[in-house]
């Protein structure tokens, strides 16, 4: 990450802010979470890549090619389950050092800090950095993917190969389109969701982090 959080500390303690290094850390490893689950998808299909090239073929459907899909569609759920909850352990941060008084841990959630900020009328670049993490595709799709997962059922995933000209070029797992709470989402491949979308919520933390580090400053 982007986000100087050694100058963080060290602005909250030079304002005698509340202390969000516990926040910080988490933020911290459950990124390298996301990272580890995105690497281990991708070696699981390098794996397959191995076998075909030593057997000469592998066949679609067979033990060793389940497998691979079964740890692609578990790294990838695991991955999308950090990475949306980052943004509750970046509400927390926000609360701590910008909020006077902080809101309790129970209720400092993403949208009642937004709220918050506005109501105070502090670190208005701050509130807007957040209100486009929160409202940005990928936050969205998150949100109702891992909602869905933990309080439903599980997606249907299907494998898909699609090379040449006006195609992906690509092969891989998808999840299937589903809907919650009465708004649609389409297929997404798991590839998406482990590069694409870790990437823009990687991103739009670091914009918040580096905002509030401004303001403090």
């Amino acid at each position: 990450m982007t986000w100087d959080c050694e100058e963080l500390r060290t602005l909250c303690h030079r304002h005698a802010l509340p202390d969000s290094t516990t926040y910080q850390n988490a933020l911290q490893w459950k990124l390298q979470r996301a990272d580890y689950h995105a690497e281990s998808a991708q070696e699981a299909w390098s794996e397959i890549d191995r076998i075909a090239e030593e057997k000469g073929r592998i066949q679609v459907g067979g033990k060793e090619w389940m497998a691979a899909e079964f740890a692609v569609t578990a790294e990838t759920e695991a991955a999308a389950q950090v990475l949306h909850s980052m943004l509750d352990v970046l509400s927390q941060i926000v609360n701590l050092t910008l909020l006077q008084p902080p809101l309790s841990e129970a209720e400092a959630s993403l949208h009642k800090v937004i709220r918050k900020l506005g109501e105070q009328n502090r670190a208005p670049q701050v509130a807007t950095e957040l209100e486009s993490l929160r409202d940005c595709y990928a936050a969205e799709y998150l949100d109702a993917f891992v909602n869905t997962i933990k309080h439903r059922h599980l997606l249907d995933t299907d494998f898909r190969a699609e090379f040449g000209e006006g195609t992906r070029n690509e092969q891989g797992v998808r999840f299937k389109a589903f809907t919650r709470n009465g708004t649609p989402y389409p297929v997404v491949w798991a590839s998406e969701i482990l590069d694409r979308y870790r990437q823009n919520i990687t991103e739009g933390i670091c914009a918040v982090g580096k905002a509030i580090n401004d303001y403090l400053r």
